[in-house]
C-alpha cells in the first residue's frame, strides 16, 4: 500500500494519483520504458516523389441547344398551359392529357405502362 504524503490516505501500490486528494505519485516511482526488441529489422522502403503533369486548362464542350418548353406548358402540347404534374415521371401535362389512375394524375405514356389493359377478346364488346 502507498501512503499519500499530502493527506495520509492509503492507496493501491500501482496507483498513480491519490484517491482522496489527487496528489500525483509520479515523482516517487521511476517510469519504466519499453526496451526495443532486438532481432532482424525490416528495411524502410524508399519514398518516390511523383511530380504532377503540367496543368492544362479544362476542355469544355459547347453545350448543344435543345428545345425548351416554356414553364407551365404541357409536355405533349407546348401551346397549352399545364394543369397537372405526372406523379410518376414529373412531366407537366395539360387537362386533356391527364389520365386518372386511382387518386393520381399521370401522363398518357405512364398510364399505358401501369394501367391494366383489357383482354384481347373483350375489346369488341
Amino acid at each position: 500500500m502507498r501512503q499519500c504524503s499530502s493527506c495520509g490516505t492509503k492507496n493501491a501500490d500501482d496507483a498513480v494519483f491519490c484517491s482522496m486528494c489527487g496528489t500525483s505519485f509520479a515523482g516517487s516511482q521511476p517510469q519504466q520504458f519499453m526496451q526495443p526488441v532486438s532481432g532482424p529489422t525490416k528495411p524502410v522502403p524508399a519514398v518516390r516523389t511523383i511530380t504532377p503533369l503540367a496543368q492544362t486548362a479544362p476542355q469544355f464542350s459547347t453545350p448543344t441547344a435543345r428545345p425548351q418548353t416554356t414553364v407551365g406548358s404541357c409536355f405533349y402540347h407546348p401551346e397549352l398551359p399545364a394543369s397537372y404534374i405526372c406523379v410518376r415521371c414529373g412531366r407537366q401535362i395539360c387537362f386533356s392529357c391527364t389520365r386518372p389512375y386511382g387518386q393520381l394524375a399521370i401522363c398518357p405514356q405512364c398510364y399505358w405502362t401501369v394501367a391494366p389493359r383489357p383482354a384481347v377478346g373483350q375489346q369488341g364488346r
